[in-house]
């Protein structure tokens, strides 16, 4: 049972987005914990944290590089034509999530599906570093006037959500309790996952269904920006397994964090192309996983 659990996240996605939807009370009532599961979640992720396979990685830097220019300035210019299709908060949470970092479960994901973990572990390294300098840049380029808030209290909030973790695993590692973590770290971490999917979908679940014509075309556009940006991954990659993980890491965010962002600088109205797009990465996930190639070959044996 605990493999199956471990094995099948797509099962808790489907089921933390359905409960979003169908039973939203608890979800409300979780959102304000959002921040503390989202470190959780980056504690977890960076206890594998090894900056010896990073600067390995980065010997041939090309490749890494075109894929953080695709996922931190790429997306955002590929949303910017639809900036007068919509109201300056939608347009901004649009930068916001379209210029955040890899999500931390993409290092799950590229082992679930065959990918390239050590390839997700530094992608998701430096797009999460990058984030807290890169998304104010973006929406002072893309948004100019229309982003009225203080960029260093964008940076610092981000910094806070992503080093305190950072800084805290390291510390275990150092001190040799990394192994004793990690056990039950796979089983956390999903449970971390459902809960930040139940609990960013909830709140505005009556504004998605009141409004159902925006949401209809947030999703459109977020579907049609993260195939896009799934098939330009995948062509990066230097072979199958790096295919599946830059394709990965181009095509699933942090909305956790873009969601924090919208919040806590914008409106709530702000929030919904992450949310929209929370609900398209993870719904993905679905198929990405039951179809996976070494799951497909076990169930043929």
């Amino acid at each position: 049972m605990r493999h199956w659990i471990k094995s099948n996240l797509w099962f808790s996605v489907l089921l933390s987005m359905t409960l979003g939807f169908i039973a939203p009370g608890w979800g409300v009532y979780l959102a304000p914990y959002v921040k503390v599961t989202l470190m959780v979640l980056i504690f977890f992720g960076s206890l594998d944290l090894d900056f010896e396979i990073i600067l390995n990685q980065l010997k041939k830097p090309y490749r890494t590089l075109a894929l953080m220019s695709l996922i931190h300035l790429g997306t955002p210019a590929l949303l910017y034509p639809f900036r007068d299709f919509f109201s300056p908060d939608i347009f901004i949470g649009f930068l916001v999530i379209g210029a955040s970092a890899t999500g931390m479960s993409n290092i799950f994901l590229s082992h679930e599906l065959r990918g390239s973990p050590s390839h997700a572990l530094v992608i998701v390294s430096l797009t999460n570093l990058a984030a807290p300098f890169v998304i104010p840049m973006t929406m002072a380029v893309y948004a100019g006037a229309q982003a009225q808030i203080n960029f260093l209290s964008v940076i610092t909030t981000m910094m806070v959500l992503i080093f305190i973790p950072l800084i805290l695993a390291r510390v275990c590692v150092a001190f040799g309790l990394k192994e004793k973590i990690k056990r039950p770290a796979p089983y956390l971490s999903q449970l971390n996952i459902g809960i930040l999917i139940y609990s960013v979908i909830a709140p505005l679940r009556d504004d998605m269904l009141n409004n159902v014509k925006l949401s209809l075309t947030l999703l459109a556009i977020v579907w049609l920006i993260t195939t896009m940006n799934y098939i330009i991954g995948w062509t990066l990659g230097e072979n199958r397994h790096a295919k599946r993980t830059f394709a990965l890491g181009a095509a699933f965010r942090n909305f956790t964090m873009a969601i924090v962002v919208c919040n806590e600088f914008f409106t709530p109205t702000a929030a919904l192309p992450a949310i929209i797009y929370a609900v398209v990465g993870n719904f993905l996930i679905v198929p990405l996983q039951l179809f996976a190639p070494g799951r497909l070959a076990n169930s043929s044996e």
